[in-house]
């Protein structure tokens, strides 16, 4: 292959036919994802989104960046419309996802024709069966990187005509789309170095070929500009408002240059054989003074200078692609702190774009005997098997407690598949499976140094929920000091502490994690228990208000509002309320105890008739199994004898 771009072989398959094989390709190696729902991290950004259902929410998406879990404006964007047609149905956050991986591959499919690049549907095909890239497209958080994806393609593409044509108009549009491609995920601002190698792959050789480099050096300086600014901006945030940092990121530079050489072959072994793909790999241990963990980055170096010295025998496309998925991946390779970093030093949805360059040379080689019969049923074997790998790849995504328990089939020490699988099991009342997991998971967690505080607020959540007060404190002190930033752990600590009698503690607790976030609507909940058992009715009318609006389920804070506002003489805006929390937790005691105050109220204020039919209708709504003992609680409320026996007749009747 010679320095300048290869001519590709007219291929007997038209533009349009390929398109559609692209596009039929992924839909179908990816229709598992029509089944999956919603894991981890969409709760923030879609599930419990508070920006979604905010009047102002788009403003605010674009214009307050700390009130999003990441600064990604355009995607949150998406989000915000798909919230208005479909709500948090699942299907359709996944068909975006979907279509847009499509399209990233048909994309990719135009701009090697662009460069005359051979094997350029098979690329694509390979783009998008490949199945290391499941979880950027069945994760509907990593809309991050789809969507950058198209920006950065179409970006591409766009530079490409301004190279080949000189209009200014496409390089305008090329930097708009760069810019979108940046709010979209910030690990794009490697795409302008992708131009100037570009050049450098295309120009020939000698002085001429300098000076083209050096014309498109000077338009790329604004996409470097804006680039590098977008880059910082996103390491400040993940920094402060993420919270990347503290003794999990203290690394000294020997060990970020460990990282990031053993890294670069984990990807490229994971492109390579993708069939044992996690959603969390093991983290790695660190170790300066071992030969072998040196082996990666050295072995990293070699390989760039003896592709550089075989420029003159192989040509420039081999360096190109390393230097393309190298530089591509630098953003990720531990340089900067990222928050995934606590859990493992990889991920797949890291590579996404990376796995361009390469995938491209696969297909250039394996394009030179597809003349061939037998070639080309060995690449329909191939992409077969990679659909094939892919679909049942996206079968782990079907549920989040799925995803747990299929990362621990493949990483068993996976500290956060634990923790978060034991939150499932606490719901199930599975209390011992899930003391036993998360115990295992702070072991693996004291061989690196590090104790996580998710681990021990699930501890104390499955001591609280076994009946085990004291052992759950300990568990939420011990994780206030692991981090005493988290303000969750710090919610539940307050709950916890109300339930013990300790108001005093129960209150600062909870001032302290509101104080750390405000919109924690556990926090809110309980602080409106703190205020109606401190006779505060307005307080904790306020606080329930504020929880209830990030979650209109929170029963606590419906059951507190009930009480706050049969307190405030407002009965019956507190039986709604009232009826809505014994429907979330009818089990609990203080909930029914609350229920019977609350309609033992609206007894005591109206007329018989309309005092029974109001009570009549509530009780319709709750379990029968239940109606019965509540009735019966809430007719010994009444005082007055007459009255009792006036209002049980008027139940009778209705």
């Amino acid at each position: 292959m010679n320095a300048a771009a290869p001519t590709a072989r007219p291929s007997p398959i038209s533009p349009a036919m390929g398109v559609a094989l692209v596009v039929l390709a992924t839909f179908v190696a990816y229709a598992g994802v029509w089944d999956a729902g919603f894991i981890w991290d969409d709760e923030d950004y879609v599930t419990q989104n508070p920006l979604l259902r905010a009047p102002d929410g788009l403003w605010r998406i674009w214009f307050s960046p700390t009130e999003l879990p990441q600064y990604y404006p355009l995607v949150h964007t998406t989000f915000w419309i798909e919230f208005q047609l479909w709500g948090v149905q699942p299907l359709g956050y996944h068909a975006v996802n979907v279509g847009l991986h499509a399209l990233n591959a048909v994309l990719f499919v135009g701009i090697l024709r662009r460069l005359g690049v051979p094997g350029a549907l098979l690329a694509g095909l390979l783009f998008a069966l490949h199945p290391v890239h499941v979880e950027s497209v069945a994760w509907v958080t990593e809309r991050k990187n789809v969507l950058s994806g198209t920006m950065y393609l179409l970006s591409l593409g766009a530079w490409l005509r301004f190279v080949e044509g000189r209009v200014r108009r496409d390089l305008v549009v090329s930097f708009a789309l760069f810019l979108l491609a940046l709010l979209s995920k910030t690990v794009t601002c490697s795409l302008p170095a992708v131009f100037l190698l570009l050049a450098w792959w295309r120009s020939p050789i000698g002085e001429s070929g300098l000076r083209a480099v050096r014309a498109q050096l000077t338009a790329t300086l604004p996409f470097f500009v804006v680039g590098f600014a977008a880059a910082m901006v996103t390491a400040a945030l993940e920094r402060g408002h993420v919270r990347a940092e503290g003794p999990e990121f203290d690394f000294t530079a020997l060990d970020r240059i460990l990282i990031a050489g053993r890294a670069l072959w984990f990807y490229a072994g994971n492109l390579l054989w993708p069939f044992g793909t996690s959603f969390n790999y093991p983290r790695w241990i660190l170790d300066a003074s071992s030969l072998l963990q040196w082996a990666f980055p050295v072995a990293a170096v070699v390989l760039v200078i003896g592709l550089v010295r075989l420029i003159p025998r192989i040509g420039r496309a081999p360096l190109l692609v390393a230097l393309c998925f190298g530089g591509s991946l630098v953003p990720a390779l531990g340089f900067f702190n990222i928050y995934p970093m606590r859990y493992s030093f990889v991920a797949d949805h890291f590579q996404y774009l990376a796995n361009l360059a390469p995938l491209a040379l696969v297909a250039a080689i394996g394009a030179r005997s597809l003349a061939s019969r037998a070639a080309r049923t060995v690449a329909a074997l191939v992409l077969t098997l990679l659909a094939t790998q892919t679909y049942r790849a996206t079968a782990a995504y079907e549920d989040a407690e799925r995803l747990w328990l299929h990362t621990i089939e493949r990483n068993p020490d996976s500290w956060l598949a634990r923790t978060n699988l034991a939150g499932y099991q606490i719901q199930r009342n599975e209390v011992a499976a899930a003391i036993e997991g998360l115990e295992r998971s702070l072991e693996v967690q004291r061989r690196s140094g590090h104790e996580a505080v998710e681990t021990w607020m699930a501890l104390g959540l499955a001591h609280w929920q076994g009946g085990a007060p004291d052992r759950a404190r300990a568990a939420f002190e011990q994780g206030a000091a692991a981090d005493p930033q988290n303000n969750q752990n710090l919610a539940w600590l307050g709950g916890l502490l109300i339930e013990q009698g300790d108001i005093a503690g129960a209150s600062a607790a909870l001032a302290r994690s509101i104080a750390i976030r405000e919109d924690n609507w556990t926090a809110q909940a309980f602080l409106a228990e703190v205020a109606w058992k401190s006779r505060d009715a307005a307080g904790a009318l306020r606080h329930a208000d504020a929880s209830l609006a990030l979650n209109p389920l929170a029963y606590p804070a419906l059951r507190a509002r009930a009480r706050a506002l049969l307190a405030l003489g407002r009965v019956e805006e507190a039986i709604p309320a009232a009826g809505t929390a014994v429907l979330r937790d009818a089990a609990d005691q203080e909930t029914r105890a609350m229920f019977v105050d609350v309609l033992s109220g609206c007894l005591e204020t109206f007329e018989p008739p309309r005092a029974a039919a109001i009570a009549a209708q509530v009780f319709g709504q709750i379990p029968a199994n239940l109606g019965p003992a509540l009735s019966e609680a809430l007719l010994s409320q009444v005082r007055d004898p007459a009255r009792r026996e006036a209002i049980r007749e008027a139940l009778r009747r209705n």
